[in-house]
């Protein structure tokens, strides 16, 4: 029946696809961009803000998942398939996050796109699970724990990753690129001393998440994830689970349950009523389409405060 569905899904693409052929650019006509816009696709909200902030009017961004849908069964609909048929550049995590990325890439039958993982060449660390599926039945393979964005540090890394990609695509105006970069990693310097001077007046610094998003935000500023509530995105603890989640949260001194905004909190208020702690809701992926990554940033930090820091 899914080979069924997923098949009705294709060939409904390909058929848009075809009806829109007359208005989809060839390859041939990619290579110079004076008087375009780089037509950009990425794959969450803040890769879409930090395309919009280095491209500026040069490019036209489209976001694949949308705001508030969760990332990890969210696939794309013909319509952002046919987006991302005419993209010049397209932004993702990598590293399994986009367990849809390679039949995307495949059925978009787009030979001049440029894609850009960001995760390449970072050291990541472990994921929760090296292979597992996902909750809508795709196994998952992962080299590492792609959440490398939260880190307000790594983010520039990031940035400059993709400004190098524009620069190469559209050479032209490689310098309006790298001045708008340049302006945005100062905005994201201040960001990580802000992190850092209301980080360090925490009186706790332990936090159980309710799956593995936060670890390079806490390895940058010092905190420390004791545990994880699921042990993949979606899949629910069992009673014997919660019940060694709370015995570990009271033997580690653990106060605070980071969880996400995307998905289900009952098993982590489940195990704060009964553990006595409180809970952070992050946002991890950006839960509205105008929310810049600076924002977002601030306001999961204030999160974070709230529960931490008295």
């Amino acid at each position: 029946m899914k080979r069924s569905i997923q098949s009705l899904f294709y060939i409904m693409f390909l058929f848009l696809l075809s009806a829109s052929c007359s208005e989809l650019k060839t390859a041939e006509h990619k290579s110079d961009y004076e008087g375009k816009r780089l037509k950009v696709c990425a794959s969450i909200i803040p890769f879409s803000d930090f395309a919009e902030r280095i491209g500026g009017d040069l490019v036209e961004v489209s976001t694949i998942i949308p705001p508030g849908a969760n990332p990890h069964v969210f696939e794309p609909s013909p319509d952002k398939l046919i987006r991302f048929s005419e993209a010049d550049v397209f932004i993702c995590a990598g590293a399994g996050f986009e367990f849809w990325k390679d039949k995307f890439v495949d059925s978009s039958a787009n030979d001049s796109l440029t894609i850009v993982e960001l995760t390449d060449g970072i050291s990541l660390l472990d994921g929760e699970d090296k292979k597992h599926k996902s909750v809508s039945g795709d196994v998952e393979h992962s080299s590492g724990n792609p959440h490398v964005w939260l880190s307000p540090a790594i983010a520039s890394e990031l940035v400059q990753k993709i400004e190098r990609a524009f620069s190469s695509k559209d050479p032209k105006n490689a310098g309006v690129y790298r001045k708008n970069t340049e302006k945005f990693l100062e905005e994201l310097d201040e960001l990580d001393k802000i992190c850092r001077r209301e980080i360090s007046s925490f009186k706790t610094k332990k936090f159980l998440s309710q799956h593995s998003v936060w670890p390079y935000f806490a390895r940058e500023y010092g905190l420390e994830e004791v545990g994880n509530i699921e042990k993949f995105p979606g899949k629910e603890p069992s009673p014997a689970e919660i019940k060694d989640l709370i015995e570990t949260a009271k033997s580690k001194d653990v106060k605070v349950i980071f969880t996400d905004a995307q998905f289900s909190r009952k098993a982590a208020e489940a195990i704060a009523e009964d553990g006595s702690l409180k809970i952070a809701v992050l946002d991890a992926i950006g839960s509205q389409e105008d929310t810049s990554y600076i924002d977002m940033m601030k306001r999961n930090l204030n999160a974070m405060s709230e529960v931490m820091k008295y």
